[in-house]
């Protein structure tokens, strides 16, 4: 190779090189621009080559709002990336989420999760086991949900009522913050209903440090997690060698809390109606692996512990912001109650404006405000009466859709009264409002949910009364997304109601 240097100098190699290297970008983006099968969906030009700047801005936690704008300029579908498109039209959730998409055979399952979910899960999860929540494979997500399917139903729900009763007497104090108030309730809650024992925060007023550490592994997720898993083949390999160590650490000390508590409940008799008495057979023995016990017991505490925390901190805020209206919403919880014993299932599900209060919040708020990352099967598939070729990334952003004016009249205004009957809002596209997603993947939780936010937002609204203070009269302004939402703390200042 010599006579190579004889000819090239070094500084007209690296100029070749150069040259090279931005012939192939630009062939790249021409490519992606205007050849590739989504080239017809409009979108912002400088996404459609690569997925480095939806990554970037995700990192900054600032992908909800980016998105918001794109769709505003360019309409219901837009293509976010070489490969992805964001959906806002209602018929989406069906085609995507209810099978609806892969033709007319009601067995067919959803989309599947997009590939690299696994991955994620992997690099996540020292356990390395899909739970419900995450399985890839439709058969098996089938199985898990017919096993832990008693463990939800409303008659679960009816025995498991005394494990809803937190007690929030000692919040009226200094000012205090209601993100870590709620947190608090719904975490010693769902641990209760999957550990067999409380956390007990509410009562000690301090995060646990497992507690602490699921919020610091969100953001941590997509730092490092997604783009290692992005890696495919070779994500096994990066995992091990290319995560930092502190990372590891922390992701092996939350599993393995998660173990510890898994196994001391498993290890003795338990008369109450938590999740294993009611999944596991009369002889103790479930058709699961002690590590997909694991996997599914993490997954439903994060699950139903952070999501309705978001949402009750959410609402409060919304409503203090709006005194009319939680006027009117403290007149009907203390009006329908005479002690707090009759804060009952059926009960709390016959008050309307609560509910409306609920819905709106879920609406102007949505505690997951991304998508449910689902794939195209490689024969593609018809979303919204189009047909979108196999391997594309698509979804439908729950924050996103929920505020387009398309779907919703004042769409970032906080009006409960549009889901009551009669309200003027006939024009609302109520269709495009499913926070807890559609079909066979749905959230096996719902209706947990549903009555632990009743339940949670009633008690404090009939013990209390709030005053939001001013470091927090920005506070929906100064949350993020990171997968989860990233809330600074609501801080308000507490007194007895006077008809207590």
């Amino acid at each position: 190779m010599a006579w190579l240097s004889d000819v090239w100098l070094p500084g007209q190699l690296l100029a070749v090189f150069t040259g090279l290297l931005f012939t192939a970008f630009v062939l790249r983006a021409v490519y992606y621009i205007w050849l590739h099968p989504l080239s017809k969906y409009p979108g912002p030009w400088y996404a459609k080559t690569t997925n480095l700047i939806y990554y970037v801005i995700e990192c900054r936690g600032e992908l909800i709002p980016w998105i918001c704008r794109q769709h505003a300029r360019y309409g219901p579908t837009v293509r976010l990336g070489p490969e992805r498109l964001s959906f806002t039209d209602a018929a989406a959730w069906a085609d995507i989420y209810g099978g609806r998409g892969r033709g007319a055979n009601p067995r067919v399952y959803s989309f599947p999760k997009d590939p690299w979910w696994a991955q994620v899960l992997d690099s996540i999860n020292s356990e390395g086991v899909p739970s419900l929540a995450t399985h890839p494979s439709d058969e098996q997500h089938a199985r898990l949900r017919r096993i832990f399917s008693p463990a939800f139903s409303e008659q679960a729900l009816r025995r498991q009522a005394g494990m809803l009763t937190p007690e929030y007497m000692g919040i009226v104090s200094d000012p205090i913050d209601m993100v870590r108030v709620f947190n608090y309730a719904t975490f010693d809650i769902t641990t209760e209903l999957v550990f067999g024992e409380s956390l007990g925060m509410l009562a000690d007023g301090e995060y646990v440090p497992w507690v602490a550490n699921v919020f610091d592994s969100f953001k941590a997720m997509i730092y490092v997690a997604f783009p290692v898993a992005r890696l495919g083949p070779v994500a096994r390999f990066a995992k091990r060698y290319l995560l930092p160590a502190s990372l590891k650490q922390l992701i092996d000390s939350h599993m393995r809390f998660v173990r510890d508590r898994v196994d001391a409940r498993l290890d003795r008799k338990s008369d109450q109606p938590d999740l294993w008495n009611l999944v596991l057979g009369a002889d103790g023995k479930a058709p699961l692996t002690r590590h997909e016990m694991y996997s599914n017991a993490a997954a439903f505490v994060l699950a139903g512990a952070e999501t309705s925390a978001t949402l009750l901190s959410a609402l409060t805020y919304l409503l203090l912001k709006d005194p009319q209206r939680m006027r009117r919403l403290v007149r009907e919880v203390r009006g329908a109650f005479g002690t707090e014993q009759d804060m009952t299932f059926e009960a709390l599900a016959q008050l309307e404006y609560l509910k409306a209060c609920i819905s709106e919040g879920m609406r102007i708020f949505p505690p997951l405000p991304a998508s449910g990352a689902r794939a195209v099967p490689r024969e593609g598939g018809i979303i919204c009466g189009d047909f979108i070729p196999g391997g594309t990334h698509v979804g439908v952003y729950h924050y996103v859709a929920y505020h387009s004016p398309a779907n919703f009249e004042e769409p970032d205004a906080f009006i409960p009264e549009r889901w009551l009957p009669g309200s003027g809002f006939d024009r609302d596209k109520k269709e495009a409002f499913e926070p807890f997603e559609v079909g066979p993947r749905n959230c096996i939780g719902q209706s947990l949910a549903n009555h632990e936010m009743r339940l949670l937002m009633a008690k404090v609204l009939w013990h209390f009364d709030f005053e939001l203070l001013p470091q927090s009269a920005d506070w929906a302004e100064r949350c993020k997304v990171f997968t989860i939402w990233e809330k600074p703390p609501l801080m308000l200042q507490a007194c007895r109601a006077e008809r207590v």
